[in-house]
């Protein structure tokens, strides 16, 4: 398997998703999308479903990857953390058109397909884990309580999704500095608890 053509079909892959959504990401789209051959579906991945699923896991690396970017800045306090975390699952980088279209796609397979649901869900061990270690760390003495920054974690996550499916029905009226305050009214009064024990 060349791994540059692999590359390209992956890309190619996501690309078309964006621009056709899934039913219009036919093989000959994605290889005229990559500038390959239908052979190269077959040499490369075996068939279309494992190259979604190849997809999907890149789609889901490249969010880790924009988001650790996007909170590298951050600084040391615990709860600047957790901010940056939550304004780079607002950010354009992370929430556009393109991506919120090829999460929707890539969560409608992944009812049917337990290995692009790894790499589609709100359940990623990964993502809950970031939260729940940041906001841990953000409640101060308090972070031994691991229930409550895993409730939280959770909490967080859900509002997150809240915001990511209202961005998808209504991109043109969708406010990210509002849904990211909304998201830290939640977080803020654990904080000022854990300032005052």
């Amino acid at each position: 398997m060349s791994k540059a053509a692999a590359e390209r079909l992956i890309a190619a892959t996501i690309r078309s998703i964006a621009k056709h959504g899934l039913e219009g990401t036919t093989v000959t789209n994605i290889v005229a999308e990559a500038d390959l051959t239908r052979a190269m579906i077959m040499k490369s991945f075996g068939n279309k479903d494992a190259l979604l699923r190849a997809a999907a896991e890149r789609f889901g690396q490249t969010y880790f990857d924009t988001v650790s970017d996007l909170i590298a800045d951050a600084g040391p306090d615990p709860r600047d953390v957790v901010r940056a975390m939550v304004r780079a699952d607002l950010h354009e980088d992370v929430l556009n058109p393109e991506t919120i279209t090829v999460l929707t796609v890539m969560r409608s397979l992944a009812h049917g397909d337990p290995e692009i649901r790894t790499f589609s869900s709100t359940r990623d061990g990964r993502l809950r884990d970031d939260y729940t270690k940041a906001i841990a760390r953000s409640l101060g003495p308090r972070s031994s309580d691991d229930a409550l920054a895993k409730d939280l974690a959770t909490a967080t996550i859900a509002m997150l999704e809240g915001f990511w499916a209202d961005y998808f029905l209504f991109v043109d009226r969708f406010d990210r500095a509002k849904a990211e305050k909304l998201v830290m009214m939640l977080l803020e009064p654990y904080w000022s608890k854990a300032s005052t024990n």
